[in-house]
C-alpha cells in the first residue's frame, strides 16, 4: 500500500497491490466523501511487491524483477482520466511485457 503526496490537492489517492497482481487506486475526492476505486491497466504477470509514488507517477515492483511507471494523463477524446504506462525496465536489462490487458 502507498499513500500518494497530495501536492496541495484536496484529495486521498492510494494505491494497494499484492499476490493477486492486481493495483488498486482508491481516491476520495474530499474529505469524508465515498472511495472510488479502478484497477491500475490489468493484471500484471508476477505478484506486486511494492509500490511508490513520486508526486503524480506510481512505481510498482513485481515479482518478475520488473518495474513500471504508471501517471494519469487525460484523454482528449472525451476529457476523463485514465492511468497510462510511462515506461517500464526489467532487472536483466531486456523491457518487460506489460500487464496484459
Amino acid at each position: 500500500v502507498a499513500w500518494a503526496p497530495n501536492a496541495g490537492m484536496p484529495c486521498n489517492t492510494i494505491a494497494s497491490g499484492g499476490d493477486d497482481r492486481r493495483v488498486l487506486i482508491w481516491s476520495q475526492v474530499e474529505a469524508g466523501g465515498p472511495w472510488t476505486v479502478e484497477q491500475l491497466g490489468a493484471s500484471f504477470r508476477a505478484p506486486v511487491y511494492r509500490l511508490a509514488w513520486s508526486v503524480a507517477v506510481l512505481s510498482v515492483s513485481t515479482g518478475e524483477d520488473s518495474v513500471t511507471l504508471w501517471k494519469q494523463k487525460q484523454q482528449s477524446s472525451n476529457q476523463t482520466w485514465r492511468w497510462t504506462l510511462v515506461t517500464s525496465m526489467a532487472d536483466s536489462g531486456a523491457v518487460p511485457a506489460p500487464p496484459t490487458l
